[in-house]
């Protein structure tokens, strides 16, 4: 099971997204049905509400597909958001039922510890393009003609990482940051070190929107994570204190990028407002068009990939425009109950689990504000790995109760 369970992380990490018949799906198929085999009682009571919601979200996607059917604009590549929530429940399932049967998970920390060190690595060569890589990497994780300026020595832009985007890379590395972040409020102050590179790597992607992001959640687990904890102003204070410190470092770091690698100095001025300016007017062209046609703030627009353009930028507007209010409102239900279970777990004094369930907390509310202005939900490379991790702590905190009965 454990080996599945890194087989799948690693799967999803690493294999382009350009690959169509993706072997994460078929492995947390495997994981899934193995766990349902053993302990299919206990995941269907802890996945309850979230499999009814999954149903319901399918259902509403299923009839914004029928209206794009009935006016003969339908693709075959429409019909992925139905594969989407299905790969989306199993993970969970799969993540349940490797929580339920693996007690010593010390195989996946040290896996997710890797994953951060390879973060930093990938950022770092592809940034300064060490050994000339990018020509490898690019045609690999993106879009050659898209990102050609970045195969070349002659200036430098922005980082994809293997996801492809600069935005989702930025996400990537802000869940690691949180995970680093986390394990130094747990006194393991190792994590300095890839928490303050992660940082700056999340710098060199260019994503305002990860940045943003990382650095408001960052800011709300300084109160969460240590909320209930004895020397809190301490450690307040140091972390606040070190935070100075890492600012101005990072403030000589980025001029030198800036000065010699990056090619657009200006993009985090607050001058530089275009491309949020252009959002704002994607979404009033949204909302305008819905306006103009109101069944379809109930019904929706559908995915409608024949389009040319489907800008959103925008999780919440994009559910709203493709699917409707009632999708919209269930999604909303769906991460509530996530990061519900998640504060529940966390705040239990007696669990092992409190560092892992406060750092995940944490990484899907980074996943909430990051989606105010890009869709990570429905990258399903990233969304799958966030799902199998709630599900593994759903698993391992049931399986701890489990033995405190005996």
């Amino acid at each position: 099971m454990i080996l599945f369970a890194l087989t799948f992380i690693l799967s999803a990490f690493f294999v382009p997204a350009s690959v169509i018949i993706r072997p994460d799906y078929f492995i947390v198929f495997l994981i899934a049905l193995s766990g349902l085999i053993s302990h299919r009682a206990p995941i269907f009571k802890l996945a309850s509400i979230e499999t009814k919601l999954f149903i319901l979200l399918s259902f509403f996607a299923i009839i914004s597909l029928a209206r794009q059917v009935l006016s003969l604009s339908v693709s075959p590549r429409d019909f992925m958001v139905i594969i989407r929530y299905v790969v989306y429940l199993l993970a969970i399932y799969a993540g349940i039922g490797t929580g339920i049967k693996v007690k010593k998970l010390g195989i996946l920390k040290f896996c997710v510890f890797m994953l951060i060190v390879v973060s930093v690595v990938v950022s770092f060569v592809q940034y300064f393009n060490i050994g000339g890589l990018n020509s490898i990497i690019i045609p690999i994780y993106g879009f050659e003609n898209k990102y050609e300026i970045l195969q070349s020595d002659a200036s430098w832009r922005r980082i994809i990482g293997t996801m492809g985007n600069p935005n989702y890379w930025g996400f990537m590395l802000g869940a690691s940051f949180i995970v680093s972040y986390t394990m130094c409020f747990q006194r393991k102050y190792i994590h300095v070190v890839p928490a303050l590179l992660l940082f700056v790597s999340i710098i060199m992607t260019g994503s305002r929107t990860a940045l943003i992001a990382t650095s408001v959640t960052a800011l709300l687990g300084l109160f969460l994570i240590s909320g209930n904890e004895r020397k809190l102003s301490t450690k307040k204070i140091g972390v606040i204190l070190g935070g100075g410190v890492i600012f101005i470092m990072l403030y000589f770091t980025y001029n030198l990028f800036t000065e010699n690698y990056f090619e657009n100095q200006d993009r985090f001025s607050t001058s530089n407002l275009h491309t949020l300016d252009l959002r704002m007017q994607w979404w009033s062209e949204i909302l305008t068009n819905m306006l103009q046609h109101p069944h379809t703030f109930f019904v929706g627009n559908g995915p409608s990939k024949l389009d040319t353009i489907r800008h959103g930028d925008n999780m919440y507007i994009r559910y709203l425009r493709d699917f409707g209010i009632f999708s919209l409102s269930i999604y909303l239900a769906l991460f509530y109950q996530i990061i519900k279970k998640i504060r529940v777990i966390s705040r239990d004094k007696q669990t092992r689990f409190k560092a892992f369930s406060s750092a995940l907390f944490l990484i899907f509310m980074l996943l909430l504000i990051f989606d105010m202005a890009a869709d990570g939900w429905f990258n399903v490379r990233i969304a799958e790995i966030l799902l199998f991790n709630y599900g593994l702590l759903l698993g391992g905190w049931y399986r701890e109760r489990e033995e405190k009965k005996i």
